[in-house]
């Protein structure tokens, strides 16, 4: 999401990057995956905090479709897999903030309803803590056992790395 250095209260935050990763949790192979950029329309310009903390450039999100749009290519990407009909699926996430603070809050500003599919979501950072005992510790910090480090940028590789850790 668009961020500010010192994360101002006032500060209204916006979905820049929609990815989504098909892991099968039978192989634990990536199916497939879905990433899109978003462009935002209250801040429409990145900070330089932003850029360097997600990495994603002025440019891509320039060239994005608005939130509106990405949301119902991820939908028909969805249906077009048979998530929720033919496979069950579940969410994960890298913590909370995703779906339960970015996604609502995006959804206000674009005057659309809360996606059913994100209504619930497992976060792995906290289960993960949970389950080897750890307290949970910021991005670029080891996150117990077995060690999961931190790659690539904040956003779109953070799927990837929750796969990662679930084939470990």
């Amino acid at each position: 999401a668009t961020c500010e250095e010192g994360n101002p209260p006032e500060f209204v935050h916006e979905i820049i990057e929609f990815p989504v990763v098909l892991l099968n949790t039978h192989t634990l192979e990536i199916e497939d995956t879905f990433q899109q950029y978003v462009r935002p329309e209250i801040n429409t310009q990145l900070s330089d905090f932003c850029i360097s903390l997600t990495g994603i450039t002025q440019d891509q999100v320039d060239r994005a479709d608005t939130f509106p749009q990405v949301l119902k290519k991820v939908i028909d990407w969805m249906k077009l897999k048979e998530l929720g009909t033919k496979y069950k699926y579940s969410l994960l996430t890298d913590g909370s903030w995703d779906m339960s603070k970015f996604l609502n809050i995006q959804c206000q500003l674009s005057r659309l309803k809360y996606p059913p599919f994100a209504k619930k979501w497992i976060n792995i950072r906290k289960s993960y803590g949970n389950f080897y005992k750890r307290k949970r510790k910021g991005p670029g910090v080891a996150t117990g056992k077995p060690q999961l480090m931190w790659e690539g940028n904040l956003t779109c590789d953070a799927s990837g790395r929750l796969c990662k850790l679930l084939g470990d």
